[in-house]
C-alpha cells in the first residue's frame, strides 16, 4: 500500500525509480527489476505491469512501461544517483511529482476500481 519515490541527484521532483532498457535484450519486467537493484539495493518479487504510455519529454519518443512490485524488505541501498528517497502512501504523496508518478497512480487506481 506504499509507493517508493526517489529524489535523483538532478531532478529537484520525486521521482519513480527506472531506467532504459533495450526490449530485445530483456522485457520490461526484468529491467524493472535491474533498474530498482542497481538504484537502490532492492529486489522486487512478483512485478506486473500495470500500464504503459508514450513520453515525449526532452524532445524524444520513449515508451514508458509503469509496472507495480512486491518487496521483501523495505530496506534501501541507495545509489549514487538517488539524493533522496522515502517510502509514501499512495494518497499522501509529496507535491512535486514527475508525470510518470501521476500517470502510474492514475493506472493503478483504474487497476483496482
Amino acid at each position: 500500500d506504499r509507493i517508493l519515490l526517489v529524489r535523483h541527484s538532478y531532478n529537484a521532483r520525486w521521482n519513480l525509480p527506472g531506467g532504459g532498457f533495450n526490449p530485445k535484450k530483456e522485457s520490461p519486467m526484468e529491467a524493472g527489476r535491474r533498474e530498482v537493484a542497481e538504484e537502490l539495493g532492492i529486489w522486487l518479487r512478483q512485478v506486473s505491469q500495470i500500464g504503459k504510455y508514450i513520453s515525449t519529454l526532452e524532445y524524444k519518443r520513449d515508451n514508458v512501461y509503469c509496472l507495480l512490485a512486491e518487496v521483501d524488505s523495505a530496506s534501501v541501498t541507495p545509489g549514487a544517483d538517488i539524493a533522496e528517497y522515502k517510502w509514501f502512501s499512495i494518497d499522501d504523496l509529496p507535491g512535486e511529482v514527475s508525470t510518470a508518478v501521476k500517470k502510474s497512480i492514475e493506472m493503478l487506481k483504474q487497476k483496482h476500481s
